[in-house]
C-alpha cells in the first residue's frame, strides 16, 4: 500500500530571549562604573538594543560607540545565540547621593528592565 501526501509546511517560531547583568565598581575616590552584559539567548542571531539612563542630577559617559546625550546611553550589538556583549559606562552625579540607574535591552520582542542601585561597596 503506497500513500502520497502533498507537501508538509513546517513552520519553525523563533524564540526571542535575553540575559542582563550589571555590577557597580567603586574604589576610593573615583566616580562609579556600572559594567553591563547583556547575552542573547534567543533561538537565533539578532539585534540587540541596550539602553542605560542616569539616574537624577547625574549623567553618563561610556567609550563605547553608542549614542550618548548626557543622560542616555543608547548601544546595539549584532549578537549569535549565546554571544554576549559588555558596556562599561561612568556615572557622574553628586557625591554622596543614593541614586539608581534603569538599563534596558531589546531584542525583538524580549524585553527587560534592570534597576542599578549605585550603592555598592567600594572593591579594594
Amino acid at each position: 500500500m503506497t500513500i502520497q501526501l502533498g507537501a508538509v509546511q513546517v513552520q519553525v517560531q523563533q524564540i526571542d530571549a535575553l540575559d542582563l547583568t550589571a555590577e557597580v565598581w567603586r574604589h576610593d575616590f573615583w566616580l562609579p562604573r556600572l559594567d553591563v552584559v547583556v547575552t542573547n539567548r534567543s533561538t537565533h542571531a539578532g539585534r540587540v538594543t541596550l539602553t542605560v539612563d542616569a539616574p537624577k542630577n547625574g549623567w553618563l559617559f561610556t567609550l563605547g560607540l553608542c549614542d550618548q546625550s548626557g543622560t542616555h546611553i543608547t548601544c546595539t550589538f549584532d549578537l549569535d545565540q549565546g554571544q554576549s556583549a559588555p558596556l562599561s559606562v561612568w556615572v557622574f552625579r553628586w557625591w554622596g547621593m543614593t541614586t539608581r540607574c534603569m538599563c534596558r535591552p531589546s531584542l525583538g520582542t524580549a524585553h527587560k528592565d534592570l534597576d542599578v542601585p549605585l550603592t555598592a561597596t567600594p572593591t579594594q
